[in-house]
């Protein structure tokens, strides 16, 4: 189900599917023995390294995280991002987003305190999802940075292409996540809920493997979704 090209690779369903892991059942089981010993024998330290990322460690990490943080051109494409927010998941639920760019709350304007701010939501935030428009890459000051501490706290990060595109836009996604890892999708609801459900468990698991390429969904995908 997979496809290498030169910069990106696109996924399908079965990368997602947690049936996916039957291959590594045998090595699941060693693992389930290894915490079972160390149950037993809590005194006696695991002989193997513990692998930078295990997933369900993560997992409770991250639970007291329930925001998705969004960026973005505030100026030109903020209309988009109020049309996210009246969007509704399968279950008639609202995305919870992190409006990032509600600053009411922070009372000193000045870039430090903002990105202090800003920082602070980092902290309570799940995942992170760029909206990719025209003038994006050209933004330094805050949505540059939005996305290196993105990257640099390793949250699974969407990048959502206003125009349309369900690949990297290699005209307007900044260099800084179009060559990392990430996975690019079209501006529609239904493809955006299921990557914010299916990419960080893939996300986590391509860092465990010290891969950091970007990614895009097979056209499979879309269709499974009525798109």
């Amino acid at each position: 189900m997979m496809e290498r090209t030169l910069k990106r690779r696109s996924i399908g369903d079965a990368d997602c599917h947690p049936l996916s892991v039957r291959r590594f059942a045998p090595s699941i089981k060693r693992m389930q023995r290894t915490v079972a010993s160390a149950n037993k024998f809590a005194s006696v330290p695991a002989d193997d390294p513990q692998p930078r990322y295990v997933v369900n460690e993560e997992e409770k990490r991250m639970a007291y995280r329930n925001k998705v943080y969004v960026s973005m051109d505030a100026d030109c494409d903020i209309r988009y991002y109020y049309l996210m927010k009246a969007w509704k998941q399968n279950d008639s639920t609202s995305f919870s987003f992190y409006d990032a760019h509600d600053l009411n709350t922070i009372l000193d304007k000045s870039e430090k305190s903002i990105k202090a701010g800003l920082q602070a939501r980092f902290r309570e935030s799940k995942a992170f999802v760029l909206l990719v428009g025209e003038q994006t890459r050209y933004l330094y000051k805050y949505v540059r940075w939005e996305i290196e501490q993105a990257i640099k706290r390793e949250l699974p990060c969407v990048v959502v292409n206003i125009n349309g595109l369900r690949f990297a836009d290699e005209e307007r996604c900044p260099p800084i996540i179009r060559n990392d890892i990430s996975i690019h999708i079209s501006f529609n609801s239904k493809i955006l809920q299921y990557a914010l459900e299916n990419w960080p468990s893939f996300h986590y698991d391509q860092l465990n493997k010290r891969n950091r390429q970007p990614y895009h969904y097979k056209e499979s995908v879309y269709q499974g979704l009525g798109l």
